[in-house]
């Protein structure tokens, strides 16, 4: 959704397009009903003249609107729901509409996938969003959280970022992650995290596009990390989730699609073919013809 679209804006615009095809199919069927108009079309046709027929049916429309016809489409049914749900109550974050919006489908994700990358632009608010659901889990659900973050964003932003909203989650850093004997067996002695591994519910990684190559120490460690039992939720932030090529969107969600056939139920069989075919496509070879 684009940040300067409002909610109402959206309801107006679906509520435009359904008006607009009501219209439209009104039209159509005036026309086929419509004795005078048949004979209209017909000598047309005899006359060769078959333009005029279709000119009011194929009347050009802007690009935009083309545009938010389709994302109405698709995204239509989600945004009815969300306007049904609880998605504008009080919360002790505040949140601009577009964070409030992103935070209703970030636990929509959630909910469905058991985890969610969240990868708005720098300065948008990503710790907001993250924090809101840090503190529906902590104060509302009674949760424990763990925060990874690089040691230079733990000791300022987030440090005070807890401090201020009053947080109870842990915060530790890529480097304290990997010197956990129990997430790193065999290169190291100590112990960094407060509570035992299983007890976390949820894991929220802060720069996570640092979690893109699956084959370092710290990869390993996050693996051992959310492998325990009960499943934890894992909240992915980062501005940049693509860096060298789309295999690092791939290996970060992997982190918690860990099963290949995960959207199945949106068309897509494999993750990985998936991926890979996305790849092999030289971006100026696309195209928007099927």
């Amino acid at each position: 959704r684009s940040r300067g679209t409002s909610r109402s804006s959206w309801l107006e615009l679906g509520q435009g397009l359904g008006i607009w095809r009501r219209d439209a199919e009104e039209s159509r069927r005036s026309r086929l009903h419509d004795g005078s108009n048949l004979t209209t079309f017909a000598a047309s046709i005899s006359n060769g003249n078959c333009s005029r027929c279709t000119e009011s049916r194929f009347e050009p429309h802007s690009p935009q609107l083309i545009y938010l016809r389709m994302l109405w489409e698709r995204y239509g049914a989600e945004l009815d729901a969300e306007a049904e749900s609880d998605s504008t109550g009080a919360r002790e974050i505040h949140l601009t509409s577009f964070q409030t919006d992103g935070l209703w489908r970030a636990k929509r994700i959630l909910a469905e996938r058991n985890g969610v990358l969240i990868a708005d632009e720098v300065g948008l608010g990503k710790t907001f969003l993250a924090g809101e659901l840090i503190r529906e889990a902590t104060m509302d659900r009674r949760q424990r959280v763990l925060v990874i973050t690089p040691a230079t964003l733990r000791d300022d932003p987030w440090r005070a970022f807890k401090n201020q909203h009053m947080l109870p989650m842990e915060l530790i850093s890529y480097e304290e992650l990997m010197a956990d004997h129990r997430l790193n067996p065999g290169h190291s002695s100590q112990v960094k995290l407060r509570a035992g591994i299983n007890e976390y519910a949820m894991v929220v990684i802060d720069e996570a596009h640092n979690l893109r190559n699956p084959a370092t120490q710290r990869a390993d460690a996050l693996r051992r990390l959310l492998a325990g039992s009960p499943p934890k939720q894992l909240v992915l932030l980062t501005a940049t989730p693509v860096n060298n090529s789309l295999w690092d969107l791939y290996y970060q969600l992997g982190y918690f699609l860990r099963n290949d056939a995960a959207f199945a139920d949106v068309g897509i069989p494999s993750m990985r073919d998936h991926f890979a075919r996305a790849m092999s496509i030289n971006p100026d070879d696309l195209t928007p013809d099927p």
